[in-house]
């Protein structure tokens, strides 16, 4: 059975991922195109697509954040329009309004694949799952604690499996084991420098920033997803929400919910609202070449953290 010929997956990362593998391993193109929603020239792309290729036959573009296109309608004359012989097309979409009007106009003409997050004790299952997809065996114990150190993040889970693989081959992994090789890198590492700026504390988030080793783009796209998060707890905490409500609302447990709640309080919805503005804005400068990662990452810690006098 051939592949279709567009695809739109969106929700949980990791499942995106997997199900973007299998796709490409079925397609077997000659050349692999990616582009990106937010950077993306419709007009260009449009011409892509219908146009041949004399030296890839067999093409696969993937579009990622096509949410990220506004409006997003701009993006159906293109979707249904007429592809070149062998080209396919994979949209890997994040949820929102803009992707359930995708998927709507994707469904009659090709595959749609939902991937809800998961949660609460499915967490551990998952974790469990992804450890041995790469061979490593655990407890429940363990991917217990892979969950909540990840806190519900599975490519982060898999990204900790795959360090976790070589050693597996000759030890078992035990909690001590894992304490000890896992979680030392990545994504994880950058908590203490957002919880840091949850607290409003620049010289200690400056101080977690120096032991961080990740690039400083990471960190920036780290910290802006957390404003993004702490902004939306603001606004439930203006409207009388607890913990508790505020979790299943913002989709995480209730642990974190209780965390960004105090965090969120450290700050007016106003200061917060700025603060987003002003990393998009880096964000923007940064992608144009005109300010490095790091010099924006260290900006915008300190207007996130000064306070207004």
């Amino acid at each position: 059975m051939s592949a279709p010929i567009i695809t739109l997956v969106y929700g949980e990362p990791y499942q995106c991922e997997r199900a973007l593998a299998a796709r490409d391993a079925a397609i077997a193109a000659d050349e692999r195109i990616v582009r990106f929603g937010d950077e993306l020239d419709l007009k260009a792309f449009a011409i892509e697509l219908s146009s041949g290729s004399l030296f890839a036959p067999r093409r696969h573009f993937v579009l990622r954040h096509p949410e990220a296109i506004t409006p997003i309608r701009t993006l159906y004359p293109i979707i249904t329009g007429s592809f070149a012989p062998d080209t396919y097309l994979t949209l890997v979409a994040e949820n929102g309004p803009a992707t359930a009007a995708l998927a709507k106009k994707i469904k009659p003409i090709g595959d749609v694949q939902g991937f809800p997050r998961p949660r609460g004790k499915s967490l551990t299952g998952w974790a469990r799952t992804i450890f041995e997809q790469h061979g490593v065996p655990v407890s429940p114990e363990i991917a217990a604690e892979v969950a909540l150190r990840t806190g519900g993040d599975l490519l982060a889970a898999a990204a900790e499996a795959d360090k976790l693989a070589t050693y597996a081959r000759s030890e078992p992994i035990t909690l001590e084991v894992m304490s000890a090789l896992a979680f030392t890198s990545g994504e994880e590492s950058a908590y203490p420098i957002v919880d840091r700026v949850g607290e409003r504390d620049l010289p200690a988030a400056l101080a977690a920033l120096s032991a961080v080793h990740i690039n400083s783009s990471r960190v920036f796209s780290i910290l802006v997803h957390h404003l993004t998060r702490l902004l939306s707890v603001r606004m439930l905490i203006d409207a009388g929400f607890n913990p508790g409500k505020m979790a299943p609302l913002i989709g995480v447990p209730e642990w974190l919910a209780r965390r960004l709640f105090g965090q969120a309080r450290n700050y007016t919805l106003t200061e917060l609202a700025a603060a987003l503005a002003c990393g998009i804005e880096l964000d923007q400068a940064v992608k144009r070449g005109g300010v490095r990662a790091e010099d924006a990452l260290i900006q915008l810690l300190i207007v996130v953290t000064s306070r207004q006098s």
